[in-house]
């Protein structure tokens, strides 16, 4: 049974709701991607996964680069890769990022109360990302380590919507 949509006057199908972002009736609608700019419905969830995996491995990639660019020059240095400073440096780098990705993931899942997860994002993102910018010595390595924690944020983030979404469509439920 065909019903009319209050909002665009059209006859609406069934299976059928509104998007309030985009003023139009969406078959199959499941959310508005403000990053796509566009409703993911029935006909288009293939490509809203395929977008959501592409966006994880462009996520994947942003992190191996960003850390050719961090450590890469740190054992091409003219300083034995032995030393102290470059030991320290790189171990204080390589411990925050385990720990940064821990406090992203208790931040996103519904583990603690709001505040509490609040507190843990700025306490121990900032502590992650201040160890590790402590021996970022050029514009590059400070640009390529925020980068780097944007990257893991990401990836983080998007990864059990790519998963949901995958296994929808691997089941033909859109």
């Amino acid at each position: 049974m065909n019903r009319s949509c209050d909002t665009c006057m059209n006859i609406r199908p069934p299976k059928a709701s509104h998007c309030s972002l985009c003023n139009h009736c969406v078959h199959g609608f499941d959310h508005h991607c403000t990053a796509l700019n566009n409703c993911v419905g029935r006909r288009n969830v293939r490509s809203f996964v395929l977008f959501l995996i592409v966006s994880f491995l462009a996520g994947i990639f942003t992190f191996i680069s960003c850390n050719l660019v961090v450590f890469l020059p740190r054992l091409n240095n003219k300083m034995s890769p032995y030393s102290n400073t470059v030991k320290l440096e790189m171990i204080c780098t390589a411990v925050s990022y385990p720990f940064y990705a821990l406090v992203i993931w208790l931040t996103i899942t519904p583990t603690f109360r709001t505040m509490i997860r609040l507190i843990l994002l700025l306490v121990g993102g900032l502590a992650c990302i201040a160890l590790s910018l402590a021996f970022a010595r050029t514009p590059m390595a400070i640009i390529s380590r925020l980068q780097l924690y944007s990257s893991i944020t990401f990836c983080i983030v998007i990864f059990p919507m790519m998963k949901e979404y995958i296994s929808l469509v691997s089941h033909h439920m859109t």
